[in-house]
């Protein structure tokens, strides 16, 4: 007949197992919505910044700044995010929207520095209109900069 003491070890080994079950599965949980967190508060500040900088480049006027739009925290943070699918395909449209006119902006940017260099001053001029239109589209605070900052703010909460 067993006794008491030969039952503690493998009851004790059962409930580590259940628990560590558990728990495993909360922990790793928890550390996938941390980083999550991560990504969007640097994708937040990201877009505030570009769209702070797009103003300031249309208020400044300057046709070829030396500065670009930065991207960093959305090559870095979004493709994590589209593969947990905690983005639906309308958020995914007004972030790629928002980023896209970035690109755009930041294209535009090197073309216009691309004509300076070689000295055409009418097409870099022209360049400079439209990297002052994306510029604009960018800053505006009604377009797609508003509709990126309701997706991150509806993922932060």
């Amino acid at each position: 007949m067993a006794t008491h003491n030969e039952w503690i070890a493998p009851i004790f080994t059962i409930i580590g197992v259940l628990v560590g079950a558990l728990i495993n599965p909360g922990v790793a949980w928890w550390l996938r919505k941390k980083r999550r967190l991560g990504h969007w508060r640097a994708i937040k500040a990201e877009v505030e910044h570009d769209r702070w900088q797009a103003q300031e480049y249309v208020d400044a006027g300057i046709q070829s700044p030396a500065n670009r739009l930065i991207t960093i925290c959305y090559e870095k943070g979004f493709p994590p995010l589209l593969e947990d699918g905690v983005l639906s395909t309308e958020d995914t449209q007004a972030m790629l929207r928002f980023y896209d006119l970035v690109d755009q902006a930041n294209r535009t940017l090197e073309e216009v520095n691309d004509e300076m260099r070689k000295g055409n001053v009418e097409q870099m001029t022209k360049d400079a209109k439209r990297v002052a239109l994306k510029m604009k589209q960018v800053a505006d605070r009604q377009e797609a900069y508003a509709r990126a900052m309701t997706v991150i703010v509806k993922h932060l909460t």
